[in-house]
């Protein structure tokens, strides 16, 4: 049977007959819609009924009469609209005020642990305040509601005026070009074009994030040794929770049986770790940490050739592959780096592919050496064989992958030996 719906502010539409499911939707005032099936709750007693409507639109609403009428039946007086406000003039306080209580809300919600979407959902209610401030001064806010209610041609727009802003500090701009690079790789994913103007600056905006966070000295240390005459730079990251020192003892072993080189191991900003852990796929300023640490080691390279280096191999342990990846394939420096080490870590899967062409590939022409070991109960093996096949449809070339029978989720002489072969064999 055919209904209309009543209601002036329109009805919501859920995935579930329960009135705590999902919000799926919203149908507006006057949208006609087709009712398939009909239960009676016993917790609450209103009827519910499954409905179909125009574009696509499936799930449950409230079947009152308040909400849905009869299609046939007269329709309700048509309510004069006040004239729209100019979206150059600046939304009334109350909007802003929702507008940052929401956010606050999402991202209170993300740091006290809720559990992050697997995948992006566009959140029609962070869309509906967007609007209402589209015409507000604060281009980070009015971005992060776009991108959040899947609407990324108008985040990159909005994170594109804030981050030419030159009135905002670093970290205002740094959000805003994270954002612009977050709605590009949005847009592409869904299918939509960025405006010509704005997609131009979204290609070099993670690359300026990155310039853009700031490091003291004590932050840009590393465990290091040098050989007095190298011009070879071997830079090793560790793993989730290590340290630097024990990837300094590697890359002396390396180095002793391949040729003299500067060593250097970075120490991770984050509690030992490479990011911190915003998994949240609607948070566009998810990436800042994984900004943070390729800057970090951007300025280690920087140094390195400064000091006479001229030639960078990069690898890492576990985690530290996926900085080692990204700077390899995107560094400023990218020109410099011969070769990349992936030892116990898995960089396969698309992702590493998906945020090397956010930030921009630079490199392609890498050796790659892939180790792993067989009976990793941390990373299993077939990660290895996922990485080697994510890099080579990257790089062009196989890396050269090496799987060790025995050894666990840890670095063996064996596979130093092997990396001391593969790049000596260069």
């Amino acid at each position: 049977m055919a209904f209309r719906v009543a209601n002036r502010k329109g009805v919501i539409v859920r995935a579930a007959s329960s009135l705590g499911s999902d919000k799926t939707g919203e149908l507006p005032c006057g949208a006609l819609c087709t009712v398939t099936e009909r239960v009676t709750l016993d917790d609450s007693k209103k009827p519910r009924a499954k409905i179909t409507a125009d574009g696509g639109v499936v799930g449950w609403v409230t079947l009152l009469p308040k909400f849905l009428v009869p299609a046939d039946a007269e329709p309700p007086p048509v309510r004069r609209e006040a004239p729209a406000r100019p979206s150059s003039e600046p939304p009334p306080e109350a909007a802003l005020a929702r507008a940052r209580a929401y956010v606050d809300r999402r991202r209170g919600g993300a740091a006290r642990g809720a559990r992050a979407p697997e995948a992006f959902r566009a959140d029609p209610e962070a869309l509906a305040i967007a609007r209402r401030c589209a015409g507000a001064d604060d281009g980070l806010l009015v971005g992060e509601l776009y991108f959040r209610g899947g609407d990324a041609p108008r985040a990159a727009e909005a994170f594109a005026r804030a981050a030419a802003d030159a009135r905002r500090g670093a970290d205002v701009r740094r959000g805003a070009l994270l954002g612009l690079a977050a709605s590009k790789q949005r847009a592409a994913e869904a299918g939509a074009a960025l405006p010509p103007a704005v997609a131009d600056a979204a290609a070099s905006a993670f690359a300026r994030a990155c310039r853009l966070h700031a490091f003291d000295g004590r932050e840009l240390s590393c465990a290091s040794r040098s050989s007095p005459t190298a011009t070879t730079a071997l830079v090793l990251l560790h793993g989730m929770g290590g340290w630097g020192g024990e990837m300094l003892q590697i890359g002396e072993e390396i180095a002793a049986a391949w040729r003299p080189c500067r060593v250097v191991a970075p120490q991770a900003l984050f509690s030992g770790s490479w990011r911190d852990d915003n998994s949240d796929r609607c948070d566009p300023f998810r990436w800042d940490s994984v900004a943070r640490s390729l800057e970090q080691i951007n300025r280690v390279f920087d140094d390195l050739l400064a000091s006479g280096a001229t030639e960078i191999v990069v690898g890492g342990f576990s985690q530290g592959t996926l900085i080692a990846t990204l700077a390899a394939l995107t560094s400023r420096r990218a020109d410099a780096v011969s070769g990349l080490l992936v030892l116990g870590g898995g960089v396969g899967g698309g992702r590493v592919t998906a945020l090397a062409e956010v930030i921009g590939i630079r490199r392609r022409d890498l050796r790659v050496f892939v180790g792993h070991g067989a009976q990793d109960g941390t990373l299993p093996a077939s990660m290895a064989r996922e990485t080697a096949a994510e890099l080579e449809r990257i790089c062009g070339r196989p890396p050269r992958l090496a799987i060790y029978p025995s050894l666990g989720h840890s670095i063996s002489r064996e596979m130093i030996a092997d990396v001391a072969a593969f790049l000596g064999a260069g």
